[in-house]
């Protein structure tokens, strides 16, 4: 064996071994991270709370996301029979909206471009201090604290959780009325918008801005209609219809519930189920936890040709460990022959 060309070969063996192991295991770790899938989780809760009125109304929530990813939000009140004009035979709701979880810090409604002030949940009206409560006890069915992550502690210190507040007066609407977008006339709000930004919809594995990441879930925020002082009065039906703005190059991989197509939407109605009863003491309206899962297209082939290299690169890794072991055995070997052959010259 000659010593010199082998002991080269050898330490270049372990540098390479050593540069792999360095770098190229972190990356392949955050690779296979990126890989995850989140489907449930936490998410936002927004609950309206409503009082006024001679008789009942519905509660129309619109949910539009943009190719950017950003959630806008269009309320507004519809009844049957109502009538316009000289003789409109309406009324106004005294509203307010209160934004709850991650993400709701820039929170922004009507034609305000500043975000919305921040309220202790304890300082919110009745009725939605106690949706909000309820939501964070709700275990498997609350958006604020899914599954009890936070157990007891989150639910003893709600009251100190922060809520991003929003108040108005919205005048009723025909129940044909569909609204995408705020209608205002003059000092009068028929429809009223707010505007969430990606981060309080979107979660991924992946660093970075969720809504570009190559593997992106879309948690819709989960919405409340309940009283605004304690009793529910005229509050009928809650109608929560969102739409996904098709990107290119994006497929839906997975829908809880399933999506329609339209055009270059996405959209589904979202089932709707209360607590309680009307005129009664915590009679709250919610929607189901909507999720989906969206892809780039070719994603799966670019995980594909990468798990394909990563293969590779650990083959001649282990090539080059086997290299190493093999050469160290030699070495040893040859070391203790020297030895061997050292002691027999001087005797």
């Amino acid at each position: 064996m000659k010593a010199a060309p082998a002991a080269t070969k050898l330490a270049l063996s372990v540098v390479a071994i050593t540069l792999a192991v360095m770098y190229g295991y972190p990356n392949f770790r955050q690779f296979l991270k990126a890989d995850d899938v989140i489907d449930q989780g936490q998410r936002g809760l927004i609950v309206i709370g409503s009082h006024g009125g001679h008789r009942n109304y519905s509660l129309q929530v619109r949910n539009s996301i943009d190719r950017a990813g950003a959630l806008t939000m269009t309320f507004y009140f519809v009844a049957k029979n109502v009538k316009y004009g000289d003789g409109y035979n309406g009324f106004d709701v005294h509203t307010a909206i209160a934004f709850v979880g991650e993400g709701m810090q820039a929170v922004r409604c009507g034609d305000s471009t500043a975000p919305l002030t921040s309220k202790k949940v304890s300082k919110l009206p009745p009725g939605l201090r106690r949706a909000v409560k309820a939501d964070a006890s709700g275990g498997v069915a609350s958006a604020t604290n899914f599954n009890n992550i936070a157990g007891s502690k989150f639910y003893q210190g709600v009251d100190s959780t922060p809520a991003r507040v929003y108040s108005m007066q919205l005048r009723l609407m025909k129940d044909q009325e569909v609204r995408y977008g705020r209608v205002v006339d003059g000092d009068v709000i028929w429809a009223e918008t707010c505007h969430l930004p990606p981060s309080s919809i979107w979660r991924a594995s992946e660093k970075g801005n969720p809504a570009k990441a190559s593997r992106r879930s879309l948690l819709l925020p989960q919405v409340n209609w309940t009283s605004y002082g304690n009793r529910t009065d005229h509050q009928q039906n809650l109608n929560v219809t969102s739409s996904i703005e098709r990107t290119s190059g994006t497929k839906l991989a997975e829908a809880y519930p399933p999506l329609n197509t339209q055009g270059d939407y996405w959209w589904a109605d979202s089932k709707v189920s209360w607590i309680g009863r009307p005129r009664e003491i915590g009679n709250i309206g919610y929607n189901e936890q909507s999720t989906y899962i969206f892809d780039d297209r070719g994603g799966e082939d670019d995980r594909a040709l990468y798990l394909t290299l990563a293969g590779s690169a650990l083959g001649i890794l282990g090539t080059l460990l086997v290299f190493v072991a093999s050469r160290l055995v030699d070495l040893a070997f040859w070391t203790a022959k020297r030895r061997a052959i050292g002691r027999t010259t001087q005797t």
